[in-house]
């Protein structure tokens, strides 16, 4: 509980400053016209990417899941690829070789790196209902459109509608992107309010309207959370239907998908391969090994602690029913839901008031990594645990193993898994990050993140274009591990390494580990 308390205090710092602040200033940044303009501007970013990621992320789960489309084993795989472009790579795709930018320009490359969200989860959906509901429409004499929309559509809702919240978050809380494309959202309002004046309390009275908003999409995706949860039950047998034959729009179908994938990672890959051979005449920056060496090097000291602190909340969050252990999954949750500009601003508050001596240091910029990526890990942990019967435990502790002995024989073995995952997504997610490393980073230190970023401020976009790549190939990383640690385990080889693991060697280790 005390760590999904500290992964509050960012959010209640920048409150307090805000409360404590001048008055005047905060009504008055909070009634300009340009605050009216930006929430305007968010809102629209949030409906127009959330909208467009909807219809992809459906449209391609139902073709991969329930048709003939031509490869479709294939593309079941590509249409999670996305996910490894971060949108501020692709934005600096996008304006280094066309005059896109500005609103639409943003929704395009935020829709590109999104629509996966919805696609997982409405793929999920749709492989874990089966088949037999559509094919009893279809023999009803009720027409493909028809099924769709009386018996397809409310089995992907709830898993669709959480994909979406996803969405709604993520392009709410985006500020590369945004940024590079010159959008006026709340985030780069609060960035450049923050670097434009030694005043910081607009960017802080901005940053709470984005926790408003932020609040409100985070509380709407529990809401959906929960019911997802009660519909989840299983009701009889599921099997795959025979999928469904596209006739005459097989090919337009495959043309369509083929140009989602194109515009959201192909074109972003090409033209960053292509920047990088321009750039290979004068050869590769001197720099980029060191850089290499501190980005990984500051992000896995962030995700071996996130690892660590999340360790007894994804265990606890896994074995508890209690109205405590839902607290404290929803502090985190929330905590989850802030957007990293809104967290490392209030890092940056408490540092120069109480932490000057780490202020602008390596400490502090790992600390603020791990209160924005604990969750991450918490999810992975406990996604681990969970999917094992808790008499695992029971039966170790029937054997007379103390309570220690278990969590160490057992519990901890079978949360490995999570364990692996949330440490390499929190590191990769880590490198990734660039608001916070931005503010909090320290004189001279630079990541591939923030070189690329300074890189493209400056309109240098050969000299971007290795630092580019660079986290696109580490982005690849995860999604290799998360298909390596979901590979379900037979039952007799689990049942066989939990009697390995639980079973006492002697007489003192079944009494000793209380």
């Amino acid at each position: 509980m005390v760590v999904a308390v500290f992964s509050l205090l960012p959010l209640a710092y920048l409150l307090i400053h805000v409360a404590t602040g001048n008055r005047q200033t905060v009504i008055n940044t909070l009634t300009s016209p340009r605050t009216l303009a930006l929430l305007w501007n968010s809102a629209f970013l949030v409906v127009a990417v959330t909208g467009f990621a909807m219809i992809i992320g459906v449209g391609l789960a139902w073709l991969t899941e329930r048709t003939d489309l031509p490869g479709r084993s294939v593309w079941r795989i590509a249409g999670a690829l996305p996910l490894a472009m971060p949108s501020y790579v692709a934005a600096y795709a996008w304006i280094s070789t066309t005059p896109l930018e500005g609103a639409w320009g943003s929704v395009l490359v935020l829709t590109g790196s999104t629509f996966p969200y919805v696609y997982l989860s409405s793929a999920a959906a749709l492989r874990g209902a089966g088949g037999t509901l559509e094919e009893v429409s279809s023999s009803l004499g009720r027409g493909r459109w028809t099924t769709f929309a009386r018996v397809t559509w409310p089995t992907v809702r709830p898993g669709a509608a959480a994909g979406a919240l996803l969405v709604a978050t993520y392009a709410l809380s985006d500020f590369g992107s945004v940024a590079l494309m010159r959008f006026d959202v709340f985030t780069r309002a609060v960035f450049m309010s923050y670097r434009a004046s030694f005043d910081r309390l607009p960017a802080a009275a901005l940053a709470c309207v984005l926790v408003a908003m932020t609040l409100l999409i985070t509380l709407a995706e529990m809401r959906t959370r929960s019911r997802a949860a009660s519909l989840g039950t299983a009701q009889g047998p599921k099997r795959p239907p025979a999928p469904l034959p596209l006739g005459r729009w097989r090919w337009p179908a495959l043309g369509a998908v083929t140009l989602v994938l194109l515009v959201s990672l192909g074109y972003p890959v090409l033209v960053v391969i292509g920047w990088l051979v321009r750039d290979l005449a004068t050869g590769l920056p001197a720099e980029l090994p060191m850089v290499v060496w501190q980005t990984v090097f500051v992000c896995a000291i962030a995700a071996a602690l996130a690892t660590l602190a999340a360790l007894p909340l994804g265990i606890y969050a896994a074995r508890s029913r209690s109205g405590l252990s839902r607290m404290v999954q929803h502090v985190v949750y929330f905590a989850h839901g802030l957007p990293g500009l809104v967290v490392a601003l209030a890092m940056v508050f408490f540092g120069i008031r109480y932490a000057r001596a780490i202020y602008q240091e390596i400490p502090l910029l790992v600390i603020t990594y791990v209160l924005l990526l604990l969750p991450a890990a918490m999810g992975a942990i406990r996604g681990a645990v969970i999917v094992s019967s808790p008499r695992i435990e029971d039966a170790a502790r029937s054997l007379g193993a103390g309570t220690g002995l278990v969590l160490r024989r057992v519990t901890l073995p079978l949360a490995l898994p999570g364990i692996s995952a949330g440490f390499v997504l929190v590191m990769l997610s880590a490198m990734k990050e660039l608001p916070a490393t931005l503010l909090l980073r320290p004189a001279g230190f630079e990541t591939l993140a923030t070189r690329l970023w300074l890189n493209t401020e400056e309109l240098a976009y050969a000299d971007a274009a290795p630092y580019a790549l660079g986290l696109v190939l580490v982005a690849i990383v995860p999604a290799i591990m998360l298909v390596r640690v979901s590979l379900p385990r037979t039952d007799s080889t689990r049942r066989a390494g939990v009697w390995r693991a639980s079973r006492p060697r002697n007489s003192t280790q079944r009494s000793g580990g209380g």
